[in-house]
């Protein structure tokens, strides 16, 4: 019906689906308070050491919101891979939570103890079960919709996105 609207305008366009990596990728530990680990192959996050919990790391992402500011969001979905994690077990799923960042950071300089960004306290996302990577619980993809938070935020104030 949308088409038979006389308040369309035509041509039509159909967004087609956009997929595309961090602009910037890095992560903050609390063990490591002054290091900078911009370029880091792989992201920490969570609680690093399961046991007693002393150690906790954060990662951080930046996405170049750009192409789709004013656009409307149907729908967006962050695709992970989790390849270790610190506890598989059945009564500890090591949940992935994602929260949206709400002041600004620079990947090249940011540390635990210096510019960490401040982010939203009610998580944009949070992962139904996380996995480690051993045979017993293999490495697995996690999806974590951010539909609300993409639609919302970063495409609604370019430059903003974290």
């Amino acid at each position: 019906m949308f088409l038979a609207d006389p308040g369309v305008a035509y041509p039509v366009t159909i967004d087609p689906t956009l997929s595309w990596l961090p602009a910037s990728d890095t992560y903050i530990q609390l063990s490591n308070p002054s290091t900078n680990f911009n370029g880091n192959e792989g992201l920490l996050a969570g609680t690093t050491i399961p046991t007693t919990g002393s150690d906790r790391a954060r990662s951080l992402l930046t996405f170049d919101t750009s192409p789709v500011a004013g656009t409307h969001i149907v729908s967006a979905t962050m695709h992970v891979f989790n390849f270790q994690s610190a506890i598989c077990s059945s009564s500890n799923s090591n949940t992935l939570t994602v929260h949206q960042v709400t002041s600004a950071w620079n990947p090249a300089t940011v540390t635990w103890s210096s510019g960490a960004p401040t982010w939203a306290n009610t998580p944009a996302a949070t992962s139904a079960v996380s996995r480690q990577g051993t045979t017993g619980c293999p490495g697995a993809y996690i999806d974590l919709g951010l539909t609300g938070v993409v639609a919302s935020g970063p495409a609604a104030q370019p430059g903003t996105g974290g």
